[in-house]
């Protein structure tokens, strides 16, 4: 009778232990590899005042204002003194179609439907003997300006991203044209160039300068703030600015050259304005600098939720929430 209450209690005890065993390994989790996500880089903003424009002096009209539209011989005279212009041609033409721009060389002319001309010749307004060209930036969609900039040609190999040494904005209801930024000199050794890129709301400016381009540099146009974030010491150049709609979000390539002679290496960064916090997603790809740019990242769109690319005929999306990129589908050949 002993032994089998002995045994009966040895029974109970181990039993016992053994659910207490069970119990205490349900209450520990599983372990799961942990997520791996891009390497991340919050810049820290520093706002500096930034000087309001220099104004300019106003060019004259070349063509008297008038109630209807510019008569063709005035549009033909208008065209041939600028080597020529079509004003169908959608990429110079205004959101709302009112204003075409043309020119030759740092001049041009911008021309409304109603009649109203304005003339731009950087030789002219700043009395240099200046060979540069100028380039459309940028219309307001309220047409109300016109952002624009000229740039000297460079000898040698120039830096990928580089599209301006002065940006000027124009005001398209008096001609007026201010410096935003930059100057314009007569010797292309002395000068200063630019990256710079308008958000399509014409909110705000971001810009890099010089060479290597060692920050990004936002300014508000509205109120003048200008925020400068640090680039790492290993890239030299910054371009590719692609905006969201809203203006919020800003994607854009970084670059830095190889020792092998036409190579380079790049990545791709999405900026968060809100925050100013930011995610590399594209880290240290190499590419050349001929036929093989067509395997490189060309970033087509940008909203709060993903970035589209083009590579080598492919389509990619990276999800900004999932921080996942991933090919999504091929490009449509054009017909």
């Amino acid at each position: 009778m002993n032994n089998f209450f002995s045994r009966f209690l040895v029974s109970i005890f181990l039993i016992s232990m053994l659910v207490a065993c069970a119990n205490i390994s349900g209450s520990v989790p599983t372990a799961t590899p942990a997520a791996t996500y891009p390497a991340t880089w919050t810049p820290r903003p520093t706002i500096t005042p930034y000087p309001a424009p220099t104004r300019r002096p106003t060019p004259g009209k070349i063509i008297p204002t008038v109630t209807s539209d510019v008569t063709e011989a005035a549009q033909a005279t208008l065209r041939a003194s600028f080597g020529g212009c079509d004003p169908s041609d959608a990429s110079k033409l205004s959101p709302k179609k009112d204003w075409y721009i043309c020119g030759s060389g740092n001049d041009f002319a911008v021309t409304n439907r109603d009649g109203t001309a304005w003339t731009f010749s950087a030789q002219k307004e700043f009395g240099v003997e200046y060979n540069g060209d100028f380039r459309l930036l940028h219309w307001t969609t309220d047409e109300k300006f016109l952002y624009f900039s000229v740039m000297n040609p460079m000898d040698g190999i120039a830096p990928l991203t580089i599209n301006a040494e002065a940006l000027f904005r124009m005001d398209l209801s008096s001609g007026a044209v201010a410096t935003v930024l930059g100057s314009i000199k007569a010797d292309p050794q002395t000068q200063k160039f630019y990256t710079v890129s308008i958000s399509p709301t014409s909110r705000r400016l971001a810009y890099a300068g010089g060479y290597p381009q060692d920050a990004l540099h936002l300014v508000d146009l509205q109120n003048s703030d200008e925020k400068v974030i640090p680039i790492e010491p290993e890239y030299t150049q910054i371009g590719g600015f692609t905006w969201s709609e809203d203006g919020i979000w800003l994607a854009y390539k970084l670059y830095t050259a190889t020792s092998d002679a036409g190579k380079y290496f790049y990545s791709v960064r999405l900026l968060n304005l809100a925050d100013y916090s930011a995610i590399t997603f594209v880290k240290n790809m190499t590419v050349g600098q001929s036929a093989e740019t067509s395997l490189e990242f060309r970033i087509v769109s940008v909203s709060a939720k993903q970035v589209v690319l083009e590579k080598d005929k492919e389509i990619w999306s990276y999800d900004v929430e999932r921080q996942n990129l991933k090919v999504v589908g091929t490009q449509t050949p054009a017909p």
